[in-house]
């Protein structure tokens, strides 16, 4: 055996004890021929935290492993791998760098190696060979170039490696199985045997001309293919070995790998092999990976796991785990079919889903005192999906699911559409249903249901308080004028507030805390509930100058700060605000880099470090993880994951989460992220801490999503997120300022949004917690559309809020038409272009690709308004018009128009007519072109006048006795029928309405 132990600078400074050990280690590796002759990248100078860093140190550690592996080791500086006297495939085997950036100067000598015969190789590289980097004057690495974005991107390596990679975040994590194949086991046999279930990062990467050859594979959970962890691209003569992250080649988990060290020497030596022509790769497994987005099935992105005891109730029968995953039940149960199951069956045999008029009866078992509840949770991917559950005779539940399509979040580049709608139902038992032999689960609807787990149960500890607040209006977060007051506020359960920690002086200012302190004094001014998010790094306190410095100009108080200093300013702003502070948020949106340029692990000991504190100088405050934005729906949210792993959950009271998505559908995000975490083990309850629709229109202008439609979403918002079993809820934002979308307006009187929020607010106070009801319809018949949210108070009342919000003959339609003016700029868009706006017109130039799109996003109601009438004073060229629905249809009106006004009649070209998202899109060619207006014109027929819907609530009663029920709708009273009944010791009431629109009930007991 040759080993070329170490390079001739090396050995003298060498130790024996030192060789000794790299003997041993030499010696344990398999016999290979001549030493592989590996160069590694030498950055000479580190580019710490930011997008795409670059570790001196770790490349420094994988030259050592390799000389400790017998490897022949030559460091090079990006100018010597750009200088072919100093660097080809006739001096090196293989280039290892860490791979995700790289010198923009060595593009042309890494294809000239490759097609030399040398092999690169990207150790730690999500986008391998993907991101040009240049030094600055000062020498130090920066993205090239800079700005714009992105234009620091090349596909020159990947392109000359045949493969392709795909943007598609929800792809990333989609993985989740992983196991070595033979062609590494052969360079690394330690590996033999090991496999892991864990959901890992990598960049979604498609074959054109090349082959993947993994060397580790990786699956989703469905057993398709996806980017291997590890894996060698071929395309000819050149080839490449990518590594997705240091868990396999930098020791970042050895519980998980132990073999890092090992690894690096072993794709060395895979590298020399195919550099000699060793490797006969038409031997070797290639995998393909998907062309198109390919993701599991709803309730399958999550592999089984343990679950959780929701609430901690009790189970007195369980049928699956509350895990987010129905990958622990049965098969699916065909269309129409009947299956009847013993008690005690195992999950195995619980079908997962259920199609069309499909329902298993599960025997029940005695099922003892109540009260008790059902809880079911599932999930569906399209309107028609229906769910029904009856208890012997007793009918508890029987509904049709409204499914809306979310096309995005606000902060996330991650989105919702097509996402599963997942789902909670808690439903009261009345006493005769606590009786029952079986409980039948069925689909009253036409599509199919998906099942993650059932129970019946009885509460060991009361229900979850509720409450409901506003954010901190815009303005008002940094310091500016507003016109709340403490009598709007002093009702709310929350204010959320923004402080900005970074404004803080250092420990030598004496004028430190003036601006922090006058700064909360405002907000405890202004309501006896606060929330603070501690965030903001002043530069003094940050982790370090460096970090600080590559935060760059316009976020550096997102920065990570040094602990030590940071636990000594919590200690003061605590100890000053003990008792006036309900709660205490760490960090806000943790988990996107706007908001927190560190890492999971950084903001973890971040947590650690200040929450002890938090606990002793004010105990009886709410200590709350940081609101996420936003979450996937492709896999298990890996930012939770590090959250649950690294003990974060375990030390606070909430977690917060943001659930912003468009068109009103924030249970979807909500109940995705509640999956997440009982997948990961943890009951930890959800605060929905920042709540609203998607960045445009909800952050937009009047225009881009009027005051109704605003209401209307609020309304769906939290219909469904009540009626999925949320607590705690904040809106953003309050308003009282310039904000076109705060809840109140610019004078703080009540947006036509606010009245939704005040009929839900009396959940919450007199100290409201949540009570779970039963909405039927009187006749047995599905309800669609319909939401109840319950609370029980103090003094033995009863609140219930009834909520048709998504019963579409009960939601306006609105006229989009649209004169154009310079005063109105900001709602529609424009891109490859630009748009000039005049006082009563726009008109849109193109730009270098010879076209310019512009467009706008509306909810449209075609039934409604059935015809556009264009305006266009003058046109240089051609214009299109499309209407592209969120649902994916696409209706092209005109594609080769000019001057003129224009009628267009699209009703009858809709396969689907109901009311969705549209985007009105221009496409102008040839010459700039001017647009006076386009409008909406409505229909000749008048829309029918909506119908009463007859809803029935079975609800429990605190106290036994008689009650007063009252109800309203708006400030209306509103007819209510009431039975009270009382059995087994369990009181309750039977409340019957014919719905008109969002409904108040309270029921007070008679003293």
């Amino acid at each position: 055996m040759k080993f070329a132990l170490l390079d001739s600078a090396f050995l003298p400074r060498c130790l024996i004890a030192a060789a000794y050990a790299v003997l041993a280690f030499a010696v344990s590796m398999p016999a290979w021929g001549d030493s592989p002759r590996v160069a590694v990248w030498d950055p000479q100078v580190a580019v710490p935290g930011g997008r795409f860093p670059v570790s001196t140190d770790y490349l420094d550690r994988v030259s050592q492993w390799l000389r400790d592996g017998g490897i022949s080791v030559q460091r090079l500086t990006a100018e010597q791998v750009a200088d072919s006297a100093a660097f080809g495939a006739d001096r090196f085997d293989a280039l290892m760098l860490e791979g995700d950036a790289f010198p923009e100067i060595d593009i042309a000598a890494y294809q000239r190696f490759m097609e030399n015969g040398g092999v690169l190789i990207a150790l730690s590289a999500a986008n391998p060979f993907y991101n040009k980097m240049a030094q600055d004057p000062q020498g130090l690495w920066r993205l090239s170039p800079e700005n714009p974005n992105f234009v620091w991107q090349t596909e020159a390596i990947n392109k000359a490696l045949g493969i392709e990679f795909r943007y598609w975040m929800d792809m990333a994590y989609s993985a989740v199985r992983h196991a070595p194949t033979p062609l590494l086991e052969t360079y690394l046999p330690q590996a033999k045997g090991w496999s892991l279930k864990k959901p890992l990062l990598a960049r979604w990467y498609v074959a054109t001309t090349g082959s993947i050859y993994p060397l580790l594979r990786s699956q989703q959970t469905a057993g398709r293919d996806y980017t291997p962890q590890m894996y060698l691209v071929a395309n000819g003569k050149n080839r490449a070995i990518v590594c997705a992250s240091k868990l396999f080649t930098g020791e970042s988990d050895p519980k998980l790998w132990p073999w890092s060290r090992e690894t690096v020497v072993a794709v060395a030596r895979l590298a020399k092999d195919l550099h000699d022509g060793k490797v006969m790769l038409d031997k070797q497994l290639a995998v393909k990976t998907p062309t198109a987005v390919v993701l599991p099935g709803p309730l399958e992105v999550r592999e089984a796991a343990p679950g959780i005891d929701p609430e901690q109730a009790q189970p007195v029968v369980r049928w699956g785990r509350f895990d987010g995953s129905r990958l622990d039940l049965g098969k699916t149960l065909a269309a129409g079919q009947t299956l009847k199951l013993p008690v005690g069956v195992g999950a195995e045999q619980v079908p997962g889903a259920l199609e069309a008029g499909a329902k298993v009866e599960l025997a029940l078992p005695d099922l003892g005192a109540g009260p008790l509840y059902l809880r079911i949770r599932g999930a569906f991917a399209q309107t028609g999906a229906g769910l029904s559950a009856q208890a012997d005779d007793t009918l508890l539940h029987n509904e049709l699911l409204v499914y809306r399509l979310s096309v995005g979040t606000v902060n996330l580049s991650f989105h919702y559409k097509d996402a599963p709608n997942e789902f909670n139902r808690i439903l009261y038992l009345p006493p005769s249903a606590g009786k029952a032999r079986t409980l039948v689960i069925s689909n009253p609807g036409t599509q199919t249901l998906f099942l993650d787990a059932i129970q019946i149960e009885r509460r060991t500890k009361p229900a979850r308080k509720m409450g409901l607040g506003l954010g901190n209006g815009v303005h008002l977060a940094f310091d500016r004028p507003t016109r709340l007051t403490p009598e709007i506020c002093k009702d709310w359960s929350y204010f959320r507030c923004a402080t900005r920690m970074n404004w803080i002086g250092p420990p030598d200012d004496p004028k430190r805390w003036d601006r922090y302190d006058k700064h909360v004094e405002r907000y405890l001014a202004l309501s006896p509930r606060v929330q603070l998010q501690l965030h903001g790094t002043p530069e003094w306190a940050a982790i370090s100058a460096q970090r600080y410095e590559s935060a760059g100009k316009q976020r550096p108080e997102y920065t990570p700060p040094d602990n030590e200093k940071f636990k000594e300013v919590i200690r003061r702003i605590v100890t000053k605000y003990a008792g006036r502070v309900e709660g205490w948020e760490i960090w806000n949106e943790q988990n996107i880099t706007t908001f927190w340029m560190g890492t999971p692990e950084e903001y973890a000991a971040l947590f650690h470090a200040v929450v002890p504190v938090i606990r002793e100088c004010d105990p009886k405050a709410t200590v709350i993880i940081g609101g996420l934005a936003g979450t996937v729906s492709g896999y298990v949210d890996q930012n939770a994951a590090k959250m649950v792993e690294l003990g974060v959950t375990k030390k606070a009271d909430l977690f917060g989460f943001h659930p912003y998505a468009r068109n009103g559908v924030w249970d979807l995000p909500y109940c995705l992220f509640e999956g997440h975490l009982m997948n990961l083990g943890t009951d930890i309850e959800i605060y929905c801490n920042e709540s609203g629709d998607n960045i445009v229109p909800w952050f937009g202008t009047p225009d881009s999503c009027s005051l109704t439609e605003q209401r209307i979403r609020l309304d769906r918002a939290m219909g469904r997120l009540f009626a999925s079993g949320l607590a705690k809820l904040t809106v953003f934002n309050a308003g009282g300022d310039g904000d076109p979308y705060g809840l109140l307006d610019t004078q703080a009187q009540p947006r036509p949004a606010y009245s939704v929020f005040t009929d839900y607010l009396e959940l919450a106070h007199p100290d409201g917690r949540r009570l779970d009801a039963t909405l039927l319809s009187p006749d047995g018949k599905p309800i669609e559309g319909v939401y109840v949210a319950g609370a029980s108070h103090d003094d033995g009342s009863v609140t219930l809020v009834v909520n048709p919000a998504d019963v579409e003959a009960m939601i306006p339609s609105e006229d989009h038409s649209y004169d154009f003016t310079n005063k109105r700029k900001a709602d529609w868009r424009c891109f490859f272009g630009k748009a000039e706006y005049e006082t009563d017109k726009v008109t849109v130039t193109p730009g270098e690709k010879g076209y310019v799109g512009f467009y706008r996003t509306v909810e449209l109601d075609p039934q409604a308004y059935p015809k556009i009438v264009v305006s266009v004073p003058q046109c240089a060229g051609k214009w299109s018009l499309t209407l592209k629905f969120s649902d994916g249809e696409n209706v092209v009106l005109t594609d080769d128009s000019q001057a003129g006004e224009f009628t267009f009649a699209y009703l009858d070209k809709l396969k689907n007519t109901n009311r969705r998202s549209c985007e009105t899109i221009f496409r102008i060619y040839g010459g700039p072109t001017t647009f006076a207006y386009v409008h909406f014109i409505a229909s000749d027929t008048p829309r029918p006048v909506p119908q009463p819907i007859p809803v029935r609530v079975l609800a429990p009663l605190p106290k036994q006795g008689k009650y007063t029920a009252v109800a309203r709708v708006g400030d209306a009273p509103k007819p209510v029928d009431v039975k009270i009944h009382s059995e087994q010791g369990q009181s309750w009431a039977q409340v019957d309405l014919s719905l008109t629109g969002r409904t108040v009930v309270t029921l007070k007991p008679e003293k």
